[in-house]
């Protein structure tokens, strides 16, 4: 198997990642499978309410979920309702992702993390790559780079190397707003105004209230730019393939995958440092400014039976948005 070199002084280092395994430990989960009648009925309780049951539907998720669709196991399920453990509710819909080789899996995606359902008898679980292994193992991995296909699977699985922070429209933006229910509880304090004759005092509340929101979804759309510029972060790295190595974007990275580690380099994502030694600035994620030495990892553990854990192995692990100042091999 070829060893990658280059013109730069560069050290080798995997790519890791790591996740809880059932969903059903943090949260929890119930299968609903929706009917057209069942739906017709919604919407034409909707109009009888004139509007009232679709907002308070859209406060309470489980209840436009249980007039719609009816109770069902999770195999049989189109959506899933998830109920956080702060007690929040959230329904999710089902989907189906195709892998290379005419596979599909049933998959939701939850906060912006993807659970599959491995077998109809099985929970939805979170997608993993397996690095608690032994140290030697987690060398023999960094010796066998993917190859095109694996590298797509993952990439279908896992996704790009990218952490993609929505911005919603200004309309959703506002409707989010004004469907909260202290604007809603305005919206009502100054029908009843009007009606008792209030109506220089009830314009004074629309304009101060309309200003507000419009205060608070310019204020929300900003930050979430700024998040989303800050969290887009992609940067050339040289990527080990069985021929030699290649240049690519960051993005296109999926665990697995070993890449050269240069001087002045932001890590754009966890690594298990392979060989070399480094020196890395790490204020960005502790505050600390005095930088911190990484070493190789070792072939061998200290301990007999132990497998690589993050948490325990800081001293060999490169954590991303951190930057490397010096490098030995």
């Amino acid at each position: 198997m070829p060893v990658c070199s280059g013109a730069i002084l560069f050290l080798r280092a995997i790519i890791i990642c790591t996740c809880t395994d059932d969903m059903q430990e943090e949260h929890i989960l119930q299968g609903y499978k929706s009917s057209l009648i069942r739906r017709l009925f919604f919407y034409f309780l909707c109009i009888l309410s004139l509007g009232s049951l679709l907002l308070l539907s859209r406060w309470f998720p489980g209840l436009r979920m249980r007039i719609i669709s009816r109770m069902c196991p999770l195999a049989e399920a189109d959506s899933v309702l998830v109920e956080s453990a702060d007690g929040s509710k959230e329904e999710v819909a089902v989907e189906s992702i195709s892998l290379p080789g005419a596979v599909a899996l049933r998959a939701i995606r939850y906060r912006h993390v993807v659970y599959i359902q491995p077998s109809p008898t099985d929970s939805f679980q979170r997608l993993k790559y397996n690095c608690n292994v032994s140290y030697e193992e987690l060398h023999q991995l960094g010796n066998v780079q993917l190859d095109a296909q694996e590298r797509d699977v993952r990439r279908v699985l896992l996704g790009r190397n990218l952490i993609l922070v929505p911005i919603p429209s200004i309309f959703v933006l506002l409707m989010d707003e004004v469907l909260n229910p202290f604007y809603i509880f305005q919206i009502f304090s100054i029908m009843l105004w009007c009606f008792d004759d209030y109506i220089i005092y009830s314009i004074a509340i629309f304009i101060m209230s309309a200003t507000s929101a419009a205060t608070e979804v310019h204020q929300s759309r900003s930050n979430l730019k700024s998040i989303h510029e800050m969290a887009m972060y992609t940067c050339p790295v040289s990527r080990c393939i069985p021929n030699g190595i290649e240049q690519v974007q960051s993005d296109q990275l999926v665990p697995g995958d070993v890449i050269e580690v240069e001087t002045d380099m932001m890590l754009p994502c966890d690594l298990v440092l392979l060989s070399g030694e480094c020196v890395v600035n790490e204020s960005m994620l502790t505050g600390e400014s005095i930088p911190v030495v990484k070493s190789a990892l070792p072939h061998v553990a200290e301990r007999q039976g132990h497998v690589y854990e993050p948490d325990d192995d800081q001293k060999y692990t490169l954590l991303g948005g951190t930057t490397v100042i010096q490098i030995n091999e």
